[in-house]
């Protein structure tokens, strides 16, 4: 039998991540900035950051699904394994890869070597 992907949950999954990891990437973006001093990053890496912060948390929330959320919490009646296809789980991976590539981006181009 074919494995199918439950879509809804999926893109519902990526929704809460790409929130959720814009919000951790502004977050440690701007630590530096609540004690007075400007952003860690240069202003030009920011926005490229924060776009691979909210890619990164859309990734793992897609793929893990409700285990990210709530871990181990539940241990009477776990959260279901989320639904996966073959499609799924690749966009899942390539949109974390791509998260990563851009905040190691940013952060390579904010000390000059790219």
């Amino acid at each position: 039998m074919k494995k199918s992907a439950n879509w809804l949950n999926w893109s519902l999954q990526f929704l809460a991540g790409l929130v959720v990891g814009g919000f951790l990437g502004y977050a440690i973006v701007s630590k530096r900035r609540r004690f007075g001093g400007g952003w860690w990053l240069a202003p030009e890496c920011v926005s490229m950051f924060l776009w691979g912060a909210a890619l990164l948390g859309a990734g793992l929330a897609s793929f893990y699904g409700e285990r990210l959320w709530w871990g181990s919490f539940f241990r009477v009646i776990p959260p279901d394994e989320m639904e996966h296809s073959r499609s799924s789980r690749v966009a899942s991976i390539a949109t974390g890869a791509l998260g990563c590539m851009l905040i190691a981006v940013s952060i390579l181009r904010h000390f000059g070597v790219i």
